[in-house]
């Protein structure tokens, strides 16, 4: 066949992944996101991880990089999808990536940015207790511009309220601990998972204290 949007089925049916590949690189502006998707779960199906990721960036489809990235172990990926991502505003992919690559800090500045404010409230308090100060303020400010006084008094933070906040000091100590075991982890190979400890199973304050 001569027709090349005939010859790129024929090819994909086939398996012949390069040939798919050339008709769509060859014709770059006409070739749809869908294509590049064709081509990037024949390349899935055969193990081409290499070329699937290739298409999968051409296609902006950055859900699937990141299954793809994360179940490889591709830190590098990861990076790149949490980038690209937020470039064109796919919210829930970037802090997904940033979770995974232990960019705490960025997760919590996106749900900031993102005025999620809530959310950011709760995740502080859970992962980054230096800053629930700080999203405290911001979450009152958005209460109060939506004419909720009440709700914006409700909210307590550990500046003003240090009884609410028990071994609040000591979280503080728990953030600066993780936060550099962090660091020395993201340096490690995804195969170095099962030497490490589950993080369900430990308890930071406790190690604090040990």
């Amino acid at each position: 066949t001569t027709d090349p949007e005939h010859k790129f089925d024929l090819a994909i049916q086939l398996g012949q992944l390069k040939i798919a590949y050339d008709i769509a690189d060859g014709d770059k502006e006409h070739t749809s996101e869908q294509k590049w998707r064709q081509i990037a779960d024949a390349a899935t199906r055969v193990c081409d991880f290499r070329l699937a990721q290739e298409c999968l960036v051409r296609a902006r489809d950055y859900g699937s990089l990141l299954l793809l990235a994360a179940s490889s172990g591709n830190r590098n990926m990861l990076q790149r999808v949490s980038e690209e991502s937020a470039t064109d505003n796919k919210g829930n992919v970037t802090f997904l990536s940033r979770f995974m690559l232990g960019d705490l800090e960025g997760c919590l500045n996106l749900l900031i940015k993102s005025n999620r404010l809530p959310e950011a409230g709760f995740f502080a308090r859970t992962y980054l207790p230096s800053r629930i100060n700080e999203v405290v303020a911001l979450w009152k400010k958005q209460l109060v511009a939506n004419s909720d006084v009440k709700g914006a008094q409700a909210l307590a933070d550990p500046e003003n309220f240090q009884n609410l906040f028990p071994l609040y000091e000591e979280s503080l100590q728990g953030e600066t601990v993780q936060q550099s075991e962090r660091r020395a982890i993201s340096q490690l190979p995804a195969s170095s998972y099962a030497n490490h400890p589950h993080v369900w199973d430990r308890v930071p304050l406790e190690e604090i204290d040990d």
